[in-house]
């Protein structure tokens, strides 16, 4: 093989090298945001309304802003109403702590025991130069009880 050759096959090697780790980089860099969810009581009681909040943290420096495009649509199981089955941007509220954003809406079970909200969530955050979209799926498992006789 002649030296322009090898120089060749080096260079082709290290920009097959660096395009692999760039693809590593992707799959392991953290997070930009967490999201929780839950009902207040945790225990919901048959036929009693409870609310439902989905807490969107972004991590510094990124920010959620309630001018951004927002939507999160709802989908209960059998036996399960929620108020808005849509949350938008109007709906954000402030979090004190870490520039959390929550949403919430009430909820009632008809029916005792374990039940469901999925949550498709699809927002956008910013930090100084640019706006990401993102999109996350939840699920949201919860206890309904039957009233107790007082």
């Amino acid at each position: 093989m002649t030296r322009s050759t090898w120089t060749v096959a080096l260079v082709l090697a290290s920009c097959q090298a660096r395009a692999n780790d760039g693809d590593d980089a992707t799959t392991k860099k953290p997070e930009s945001y967490t999201v929780a969810a839950a009902t207040d009581p945790v225990a919901v009681t048959k036929d009693t309304p409870a609310n439902y909040a989905i807490t969107i943290t972004p991590k510094a420096p990124w920010v959620l802003k309630s001018e951004t495009p927002l939507k999160i649509s709802l989908a209960p199981s059998e036996g399960v109403e929620v108020d808005k089955a849509t949350l938008t941007a109007a709906d954000l509220e402030d979090v004190a702590e870490g520039g959390s954003k929550l949403l919430k809406t009430a909820v009632a079970a008809s029916s005792a025991g374990e039940h469901t909200i999925a949550a498709d969530l699809s927002f956008f955050l910013c930090k100084a130069d640019i706006c990401q979209r993102f999109e996350h799926e939840l699920q949201t498992t919860f206890t309904c009880q039957e009233p107790t006789a007082e």
